[in-house]
């Protein structure tokens, strides 16, 4: 985890400016949030379940099915009922692909489908009956934007957070070269930042290929041995 103050220190750092003159506090803290984006989007294009989170829903007999997810959520990427400590992923159904009993559940019903309706998941039948911890739901979280009461994501990669204060560094300089029409050279900090990219992107792809390998050759669930 870092600060978004301990990130400008960095970038002042790079772009050798230790005490502000140049560049304002403002502006360096907004090409760090837009790199701050960026790598969350690089991040989960090599390993879309870096970011994920789980989420619990109490079911309430009084809410007619509809619960509202996280405000940080990004996308929905498993929902399941949680019965006897096991977990059933349930099914998704739109009314408009498949009928869809809307009728109250009942304490013996344990399996609703479920939809998105804006930022609530509806289940259907609505269940009838109160319980805790009813629905897993797991998540891709969206990061908020850094300031002075928000830090960096506890795991947001120090490799990324590496690039981070790189690219804003270089988009700093960049600014700076259009202002004053004087040649600026990047070199330096393009060639770090391609080979920090590098190192994060193949330590993603590790545990993506890890993952496939498992699963491809791991031992034969019906086996006896």
């Amino acid at each position: 985890m870092a600060t978004l103050a301990s990130l400008v220190t960095r970038v002042r750092e790079k772009i050798d400016e230790d005490v502000e003159a140049f560049w304002s506090d403002t502006v360096i803290e907004n090409q760090i949030n837009e790199s701050y984006r960026y790598y969350w989007a690089f991040i989960l294009k090599l390993h879309e379940s870096y970011f994920n989170k789980k989420v619990d829903i109490d079911f309430d007999a009084n809410s007619a099915g509809e619960y509202t997810i996280s405000s940080d959520f990004f996308k929905v990427r498993l929902v399941s009922r949680v019965l006897s400590n096991e977990k059933v992923p349930l099914q998704y159904k739109e009314r408009y692909d498949t009928p869809v009993s809307t009728e109250t559940g009942n304490s013996t019903y344990d399996l609703p489908t479920y939809r998105f309706r804006g930022s609530k998941i509806v289940f259907e039948p609505a269940p009838d009956f109160s319980e805790t911890g009813a629905v897993e739901v797991e998540i891709t979280k969206l990061l908020s934007d850094l300031s002075s009461a928000q830090d960096t994501d506890d795991e947001f990669p120090s490799l990324g957070l590496d690039c981070v204060v790189m690219r804003a560094a270089i988009k700093c300089k960049q600014i700076e070269e259009s202002l004053s029409e004087g040649a600026v050279s990047l070199s330096p900090f393009e060639r770090d930042l391609a080979t920090t990219e590098q190192i994060l992107k193949e330590a993603l792809e590790q545990r993506t290929s890890q993952r496939s390998y498992v699963e491809q050759f791991g031992l034969d669930p019906f086996s006896d041995y």
